[in-house]
């Protein structure tokens, strides 16, 4: 062979080596970049997951911890039931806010119940509950009627 051939050949051939080279390295790096992206953008969807897991689970706790609605809608007048088991009157607040009734109670744990209690499962506290209603409502607060554990509101319509 011709000596003059090998020696280009062998530079030939290095130059490739290195093209081919240079060309694995920038896509190895493409590759690990997209490999980060990846992660990354796999971190973000589960972290809205578990964002999304957390608000049904707040869902769902105050659903469970909330008393129990019916709202009925009648020609003159919407008629709201509510469970306030233990619940005085006196500590019972209503607010009319446009086209939403606001009702807090506030239920006071029995004096007998000491420190040293096996269970305690009974709710006590404030509690709020937002009724959001068909149309508007006149201001005027009702008359609270409890019977049973059973608050029974009834609001008189605006006429439109």
């Amino acid at each position: 062979m011709n000596p003059l051939l090998n020696s280009v050949t062998a530079t030939s051939a290095d130059f490739v080596g290195s093209s081919v080279s240079s060309k694995f390295s920038t896509i190895n790096e493409k590759l690990k970049l997209s490999r980060a992206q990846h992660v990354f953008k796999m971190t973000d969807a589960h972290q809205q997951q578990i964002a999304n897991l957390i608000q049904q689970k707040r869902t769902l706790y105050r659903r469970m911890n909330s008393p129990k609605v019916d709202l009925i809608d009648k020609d003159t007048h919407f008629t709201i039931h509510m469970e306030v088991p233990g619940v005085d009157t006196s500590n019972i607040e209503v607010q009319i806010i446009d086209e939403q009734i606001i009702l807090v109670t506030l239920r006071k744990p029995a004096p007998e119940i000491d420190e040293k209690a096996v269970y305690r499962e009974c709710k006590y506290g404030n509690i709020t509950r937002r009724i959001k209603l068909p149309s508007k409502v006149m201001s005027t607060c009702p008359v609270l009627n409890v019977s049973n554990g059973m608050l029974v509101l009834n609001f008189s319509k605006v006429e439109q």
